[in-house]
């Protein structure tokens, strides 16, 4: 879900040298703490619609 938002995304597409290291820790980082195991997550949110 973190890798999915807009400014991440952006630099990855743009510049990934500038984040790869930090990237691959965070990676990292969250595979040890998860462990492969796979947790629920609930959020909500807003959508706009407009109708010209």
């Amino acid at each position: 879900m973190t890798l999915s938002q807009s400014g991440l995304q952006s630099i990855m597409k743009h510049k990934p040298d500038l984040i790869k290291s930090a990237l691959d820790e965070y990676i990292e980082t969250i595979q040890r703490l998860f462990a492969g195991e796979m947790m629920e997550a609930d959020f909500c949110y807003r959508m706009r619609l407009g109708i010209k």
